[in-house]
């Protein structure tokens, strides 16, 4: 394939599923802030530094927290702003799935069903309709940009130069710190990229900078967990290799999570996917077998090279929960798996769109119109089915519900408060997490104090023109103080210097 060829149906096609994208998740224009946010939220308003820097919970999320005060500086705590972006990228990651997959297979056909079983996928809300997660929606941008690129590197049979090779590098070192995954792809990628083209090995610089890429990515990985993680704490990965069966563990996770992968594409076509997604993984591995067999060995070995970088990122994902688990003693297939499979997903979809451009121009007529008969089918059935079946949105009503309550109480205590540029409140508990039993949200924030309420809401100590102070216990302020929390322990008074400065307002 060349780039001589009409470049009409991979814009088409490209165009459709991005289209298509947006309209599938537009209603995620409506989520409200959920779960870790909250927490980001406090630290970011607390220590910025920090909050770029500390790993958390496995990832390294320097390159997502860096867009997060970005996104914070512009829209505040307004979260249409934040959606909108996180939006826009999952139908820029669309169109870059349907041009890998154009150049992989040379059909439009391939391109659009591909493409969009991946991008409309219901099953992907959990991502794209939490902020948190918005690093793993980038580490895939990352993938697959350099994806397409060695993708039309091999179809037009370009030759690897060292300035192009860093510059992939330096992409999936972004990728791998925005989500754990990213981390994954990149120690992969150089070893995948030898079995998708062999030719990369002819040039040698560009081949020792692929060769280098893992040994950087994993000395950045515990340079930033030695430096900024929390002292005397193993990371998530070395728990989980050093754990009792580790092995076995992490294959059977990786098997359930490669499952539900292939469930999860399926339920783009079905609201009865969930239980098929191992026969799913098992037809594709002969497909896979049955392909080479017949004399498909380019694409064969191409699909495997993407089939290994899916499996690469779910080891991540079990190696990285395994903190969780031993600490609760809570296996993974325990876990809600849906938001782990967004960068995984569109790996598989690649490997099965490699084969299926092999099918399309098989000599045998029956074989190759009945491959286009099933693409042209399941099309139909992708868009029917998203009619009928709209994605169902979380909206997260009940965090915003909760935040509304917490801003009234502090509006409240502010205008309670005696006249004056300082405004001193008495750091009580918020209370307003009892009539939402069980929440998340007001176990992170506000089960606690006013104080932790007021500092994830507001990025300044001022309110209403008012400067605020939280009177509390001398032993919370130390506290705080040793924390090294910038913004709460300034807006914390003890109990004795409040005294005094009522004596001094007294003596005046």
């Amino acid at each position: 394939m060349s780039t001589s060829r009409s470049a009409r149906p991979r814009w088409l096609a490209v165009l459709s599923t991005a289209a298509l994208a947006g309209v599938a998740y537009v209603s995620i224009l409506e989520n409200y802030f959920h779960l870790d946010d909250f927490r980001h939220l406090y630290d970011l308003h607390n220590d910025p530094v920090r909050f770029v820097l500390e790993p958390f919970g496995g990832h390294l999320y320097v390159v997502r927290n860096t867009l997060f005060m970005g996104f914070h500086a512009l829209f505040g705590m307004e979260p249409k702003g934040y959606f909108s972006l996180v939006l826009l990228t999952h139908i820029v990651n669309t169109g870059l799935l349907a041009r890998l997959l154009w150049w992989l297979s040379g059909s439009g056909w391939v391109a659009f069903f591909g493409a969009s079983i991946w991008a409309v996928s219901p099953a992907h809300s959990s991502v794209l309709g939490w902020y948190s997660a918005y690093g793993h929606v980038v580490a895939t941008t990352a993938f697959l940009w350099v994806a397409g690129g060695v993708a039309v590197h091999r179809a037009n049979e370009s030759r690897y130069r060292l300035q192009g090779t860093a510059a992939w590098c330096a992409i999936l070192v972004i990728g791998a710190m925005s989500y754990a995954t990213g981390i994954a792809i990149a120690c992969v990628f150089p070893f995948v990229l030898a079995l998708f083209d062999p030719r990369v090995i002819r040039d040698r610089g560009a081949a020792a900078v692929m060769v280098s890429l893992p040994f950087f990515v994993i000395g950045m990985y515990f340079a930033v967990h030695h430096f900024w993680g929390q002292p005397g704490h193993q990371s998530p990965f070395e728990i989980s290799l050093l754990k009792p069966n580790a092995i076995a563990d992490n294959a059977s996770d990786v098997w359930r999570l490669l499952t539900i992968g292939f469930g999860v594409l399926a339920s783009a076509l079905t609201t009865s996917a969930g239980a098929s997604g191992s026969w799913i993984a098992v037809g594709f591995l002969a497909l896979l077998v049955a392909s080479y067999w017949l004399g498909a060995h380019r694409e064969a070995r191409t699909s495997l090279a993407w089939f290994l970088l899916a499996m690469s990122a779910y080891l991540s994902v079990s190696l990285g929960r395994g903190e969780f688990a031993v600490a609760s003693f809570m296996p993974v297939s325990n876990v809600s798996l849906d938001r782990y499979q967004y960068l995984a997903t569109s790996c598989l979809v690649a490997a099965g769109g490699s084969l299926a451009g092999w099918w399309l121009q098989h000599p045998n007529f029956l074989l190759s119109r009945g491959c286009r008969a099933v693409l042209v089918l399941g099309s139909i059935m992708l868009i029917v089915h998203l009619g009928l079946h709209p994605i169902a949105n979380i909206s997260h009503e009940s965090e915003r519900n909760l935040a509304r309550r917490a801003l009234q109480l502090i509006r409240t205590q502010v205008v309670r408060a005696p006249n004056g540029p300082i405004a001193y409140l008495v750091d009580r508990s918020t209370g307003i997490d009892k009539p939402i039993k069980g929440s998340a949200f007001s176990t992170l924030m506000f089960s606690g104090t006013l104080s932790r309420a007021f500092v994830t809401l507001f990025d300044s100590d001022h309110f209403n023109g008012k400067t605020v102070r939280f009177v509390t216990s001398p032993g919370a302020v130390k506290r705080e103080d040793e924390k090294g929390l910038t913004l709460l322990s300034r807006m914390l008074v003890s109990n004795e210097e409040y005294a005094s400065i009522l004596r001094e307002k007294e003596n005046e």
